[in-house]
């Protein structure tokens, strides 16, 4: 119930260990296994799943590990994902959980739907893929994860800070003009493919340009000056790639689920896919590969990637 909840965006695993997260919290200690009991704690896990805390991403590993050998239907979560949080919460309700409408009215009016009944025809109306296969899981399997003590998951949280304030504190003058505007340029470590998850976030900054820190300004820059519903999705962008294609300078970054290349003042947005692995395209038949690509083949149609390196 929580993982359907959750807003639709980021990678099916990290969501699936975040609504386990959401699970346990109020899975803990003493528990009151009345009607009322159980009631009070899904409302917490409604109200935790509808707006999560950007804490939860910390220290997930714990749930990470702990996830089943299949996930949900794709087709299924990304058609939920696209409706208004409510309504999908709605629908969860009805026919994940099978709950009847009354109790669906009582369980939105707790979560402070002034009216419910609107939200639960919407819900009711919706149509959604058959999914391929079922998505409950068994119940030996989703006790509560354990965790070690705080202590040390304090010690990595303080040094990870330490880390990313040590990184943002040498992109601060390189990105002192987008700051300004709302948008600080990061880059990943070059190395930093090697040591985690495959993912857009261990991407390094690659190009002859990565380091031409006025050229990054001005990419900056002009994505938080971009129109709303193409503006990074937070108020830090990832650069990808800073160099010179067809004799032009090209800057890629990314934020979130949206890819911004910016050539000769000219800014593109687009949505990313959900492969990690995918060459991005540059323009001119040219492609940014994963760096761990490291066996490119060329494209149909004449283009050449860019090496990896």
């Amino acid at each position: 119930m929580a993982y359907f909840v959750l807003p639709g965006r980021g990678k099916r695993v990290y969501r699936l260990a975040i609504a386990r997260r959401i699970v346990d919290s109020t899975a803990r200690g003493t528990r009151d296994r009345s009607a009322a009991g159980h009631a009070r704690r899904r409302t917490r896990v409604l109200r935790r799943a509808l707006r999560p805390s950007r804490r939860l991403q910390i220290g997930l590993g714990p749930w990470l590990r702990a996830l089943p050998a299949r996930l949900p239907d794709p087709a299924l979560t990304a058609a939920l994902s696209r409706l208004d949080p409510h309504v999908r919460v709605a629908y969860v309700l009805r026919n994940v959980e099978g709950m009847p409408r009354y109790a669906v009215r009582d369980q939105l009016i707790e979560l402070r739907v002034r009216d419910p009944w609107p939200v639960i025809r919407a819900a009711e109306a919706v149509e959604v893929p058959e999914p391929r296969r079922a998505d409950r899981f068994e119940p030996e399997l989703l006790r509560p994860v354990r965790t070690r003590s705080v202590l040390p998951l304090a010690a990595a949280v303080f040094l990870t800070a330490a880390l990313v304030g040590a990184l943002l504190l040498t992109e601060r003058e390189g990105a002192r003009e987008a700051s300004a505007r709302g948008l600080g340029l990061v880059a990943a470590a070059p190395d930093a493919w090697t040591r985690g998850a495959r993912s857009l976030d261990v991407w390094p900054a690659r190009g002859e340009l990565a380091g031409d820190r006025a050229f990054g300004r001005r990419a900056a820059a002009a994505w938080a000056a971009a129109p709303e519903a193409r503006r990074p999705e937070s108020g830090v962008a990832q650069l990808l790639y800073a160099g010179q294609v067809d004799g032009a300078p090209l800057a890629v970054m990314r934020s979130g689920g949206r890819l911004a290349r910016y050539a000769s003042g000219r800014l593109d947005v687009a949505a990313i896919g959900a492969d990690p692995s995918a060459p991005i395209a540059l323009g001119g038949g040219r492609y940014l590969l994963a760096p761990w690509d490291v066996r490119p083949e060329t494209f149909a149609g004449g283009g050449s990637p860019r090496p990896a390196a």
